[in-house]
């Protein structure tokens, strides 16, 4: 792997990969946590703006100069990070480089666009609203955190959306979409003019200063948190989780290995207990999330009201069963660790994906070093962390039919 900075601050990690296909990712370092409370969603906005038309393109030309070659052209946007792909065959990877930029560089914000967009977005909203797999998430990180905005949704809510302007949208754009606050990740099969190309269409970004992000921790939880929600869906769905570190911490990566022995497939303890000997859910696992400052773990299942009680009882005695592991459960989740992260980034835009990420978190050289930090945990290490963070003072949503 690669890193190389362009005039302008531009960062570029290159990853030779021997593959037919080649994905260039362009992230820029913003997200939801970046917004006031007066712009919620806007980050996200702007990542559907960026495919409604340049000075050179409308949005079919985009789509279709990609799609016609096979190639696939996507965006997401999340807490603090907001991405561009297009994965395609090497021999077109200029063309990738070209769009990349174009979009990034001469996007109109057309009024139009803007309020076609708008639209769609309140539209997403509330299609998560119905959606119980999502909504329980939004439900949770909002009474989770206090002050931390991954409280809020990363798409926002239909009152901001509906009020954010044109001239709020170009103003956020022009906050943070510089050379210096992008990174350009690209893996597979590229060639040695790479570089060239790169500065071709990218060194004219202008750089300019960028308001620092200011992390912001979260004050400890002091007591159970309690909340309930009457939806219309067929099941009933609950979430229990603590708050724990960001991703550069130590301690995240003995949660991944926790989570796979708690929660990660059918052999896990907490499939065991709920799901094989007791019948009481349908569905149950354990998310983990870690990002720049902050991060969580959470026990999700959805079940019958009347076994929904029974259910949360078990998780609250599994997490606290966790602290005490045996030999043969710790390298059982290594190894699954190392199974999945490794048939994960076989696909080079999962890859880039993850420089990108890393380059964000702290350097994509944790990348590399993931595996090696996970081979580190140990049991001493689990009780501790256990004992640390699954305290008792933990977070519950339930949404009820």
């Amino acid at each position: 792997m690669i890193k190389r900075k362009l005039r302008n601050g531009l960062i570029v990690i290159l990853d030779k990969q021997p593959s037919k296909s080649i994905t260039i990712e362009l992230t820029v370092k913003v997200g939801s946590n970046y917004e006031k409370p007066n712009e919620l969603g806007i980050s996200h906005f702007i990542e559907h703006l960026l495919f409604e038309g340049t000075r050179k393109r409308d949005t079919r030309q985009i789509a279709a100069a990609i799609e016609n070659l096979g190639g696939e052209i996507n965006a997401l946007t999340s807490n603090e990070r907001t991405s561009y792909y297009i994965k395609i065959i090497k021999k077109h990877a200029e063309i990738a480089l070209d769009i990349l930029s174009d979009i990034v560089k001469n996007s109109l914000f057309k009024n139009e666009s803007v309020e076609k967009e708008r639209q769609v977005i309140l539209n997403e909203i509330s299609s998560i609203s119905d959606n119980p797999n999502f909504y329980q998430w939004i439900i949770f990180q909002r009474n989770l955190f206090k002050k931390n905005p991954a409280k809020n949704s990363i798409s926002g809510n239909a009152k901001t959306i509906s009020s954010i302007t044109r001239k709020q949208i170009l103003d956020y754009y022009d906050l943070y979409y510089h050379a210096n606050n992008i990174i350009l990740s690209i893996v597979g099969n590229y060639d040695k003019n790479i570089l060239k190309k790169i500065n071709h269409y990218f060194s004219d970004i202008q750089q300019k200063r960028i308001k620092k992000y200011k992390n912001i921790k979260d004050p400890k939880s002091v007591k159970i948190k309690i909340y309930k929600e009457k939806k219309d869906f067929e099941h009933s769905y609950l979430v229990l989780g603590h708050k724990t570190v960001s991703r550069d911490h130590k301690d995240s990566y003995i949660l991944d290995v926790i989570r796979v022995i708690l929660g990660a497939g059918m052999s896990s303890r907490l499939f065991n207990e709920i799901r094989i000997k007791r019948a009481l859910a349908y569905s149950l696992g354990v998310q983990h999330e870690a990002n720049l400052d902050y991060g969580f773990f959470a026990v999700f299942l959805n079940a019958e009201k009347k076994k929904l009680e029974e259910a949360k009882n078990i998780v609250i005695k599994e997490l606290e069963k966790i602290k005490h592991v045996t030999n043969k459960e710790l390298i059982d989740a290594k190894n699954y660790i190392e199974g999945q992260y490794l048939i994960e980034i076989e696909d080079n835009q999962k890859r880039a994906e993850a420089l990108s990420f890393w380059q964000v978190i702290k350097d994509y050289k944790l990348f590399e070093s993931y595996l090696k930090n996970i081979s580190k945990v140990n049991i001493k290490d689990i009780e501790r962390v256990a004992k640390k963070y699954f305290d008792g003072k933990y977070t519950q949503i339930i949404i009820e039919n």
